[in-house]
This record gives C-alpha cells, structure tokens and sequence, in this order.
C-alpha cells in the first residue's frame, strides 16, 4: 500500500509524495505522478514521479479539478453509450456525478440504481453476466469530463470467456460494473483498473488536477523512452531470520535442504 491520497494527514512525514517532491535526487520536473496499465496481466504497468510520459498517450491531457480532496475526486457530467448522452447524473444536481481514480479498485463501482441502468444500456439486462455469441454487438461506454466525451470500448469495460457446458458459438460475458453502498461522502463512482487501463492519469498535486488522454497501448515495449524517468522494477523480499519473527542471515523464503525443516 502507498498512500498518495491527498490530505492524508497533518504531518508532512506522512506525506509520500510531499516527502519525495521535497527530497527527490534529481529533484522532480513537474510535481506530479502518473499511471499507466497495460491491458493485459503480462503488458507493461507503471507510476512514475516529477513527470508524465507522453509516449504513453495517444492525445493531450485534458485537465480536469479536484472537486473533493481526500480522494482523487472528479466532477463528470454524464455517462454516454455509442456517443449519447443517458442523462444518469441529472438526478444529483449541481453535485452532477462525482468520479475516484482508484489503483486499488478491479472493477467500475457506483449507486446501485445507476449500475443498474448501464448494464441495461450496456445489454446486458440489469445484469453483470449473461450469455452472448459473437453475434453480439457491445456500444461504447462513455464518460463525459469537462465537456469531453471519454470513451471506453466493449473489450476495456467487459470481458467473456467460453463455458464448456454451453453450445459451441455461446460464450459468457461479463462486465465490470458493480454497485457500491454509501461512501460517507455522497454518491460516488469509483473507477478502478477497467478505467484507468483505458486511460492515462496524471495526478498535478500541487494544482489540484487531473490529467486524463485515451492510453496508448499498441507497441507497449517501445513506448518507454530509453531517455526517460529512472525504472525501478519490484523484488519480491520476505524477512530475514528463520520464520518471520525471527532474526538471522538466511532469508526466509530461501529454499530449504532437502529434509530439513526451518529452525523454530
């Protein structure tokens, strides 16, 4: 867990980014971070500080306000299918709908009665799974920020796989849509990874902002520039000592000698 929220806490230690903008070697371009998922599970992922890669970008950023702070919290004005507007965020009046950017989310989640609602437009019928064939055509789902229409295709907000017991040409599909209880901070959509696989994000803490374009993901492994921020990858570490409380020079998750069991 890293916490890059805003408004985390008082104290300025607490602060991860605020720590990093202050005390970063080289000290950062821009004060902000960015995050970019591929597609797929074995397709690039990063987040990067004190810049943006517009490699990873097929269009500018647009900018957008923080409406809220604590979240990374958007205003958004509608939800669009094949372009057109649905009208779902009228009922909240000036508020309109409120959209979070949330890494830690694997699915789209909102108030039960608008879920309710795409799935429908969406066709799949109120509900998250149904059966489909190829046959079957998905419209566009869209988010309209700022005035502009952000839109996700069948494959970034669904996904489908074949049920052995069902015919030949019938898959299962799903989408990734689920409701969501009261936040404690009124109606809220949360949009986790089927969202931000589609687009890149840009958070400017300094400004209070959101940057958003359409991600680029054809030709992920010559996207990064050979220039670019430095790559720091993920090593999977486990305490050292011979269980998890324990202290020693072995770690320990270092393959045992055949038959010998870790020492107590």
């Amino acid at each position: 867990m890293l916490g890059l929220g805003q408004s985390l806490s008082d104290a300025e230690e607490f602060n991860v980014f605020g720590v990093l903008s202050k005390n970063a070697t080289p000290h950062m371009h821009r004060p902000v971070f960015a995050v970019y998922l591929g597609r797929r599970i074995e397709d690039d992922a990063e987040i990067t500080f004190g810049d943006y890669r517009e490699s990873r970008m097929t269009s500018p950023l647009s900018w957008v306000d923080v409406s809220e702070e604590g979240y990374w919290q958007f205003q958004f004005q509608d939800f669009t299918i094949n372009g057109k507007p649905t009208g779902l965020c009228h009922q909240y009046g000036d508020r309109q709908c409120q959209g979070v950017l949330d890494t830690g989310s694997s699915l789209m989640m909102g108030p039960q009665n608008v879920v309710d609602n795409l799935t429908s437009l969406l066709l799949f019928q109120n509900e998250t799974q149904f059966n489909c064939t190829s046959k079957t055509v998905f419209p566009k789902l869209g988010f309209m920020i700022g005035g502009k229409n952000y839109e996700m295709d069948p494959e970034d907000y669904m996904d489908w796989a074949h049920d052995e017991n069902q015919p030949k040409d019938t898959d299962v599909c799903w989408a990734h849509l689920m409701p969501v209880g009261d936040t404690g901070r009124g109606p809220v959509f949360v949009l986790g990874m089927p969202f931000m696989r589609a687009f890149y994000t840009v958070y400017d803490v300094e400004a209070k902002r959101i940057g958003i374009a359409k991600a680029r993901h054809d030709n992920e492994k010559d996207a990064v520039s050979k220039n670019g921020p430095a790559q720091v990858p993920l090593v999977s570490v486990r305490p050292a000592g011979d269980d998890l409380a324990g202290v020693g020079k072995r770690l320990s998750n270092r393959r045992q000698p055949t038959g010998k069991a870790p020492a107590k």
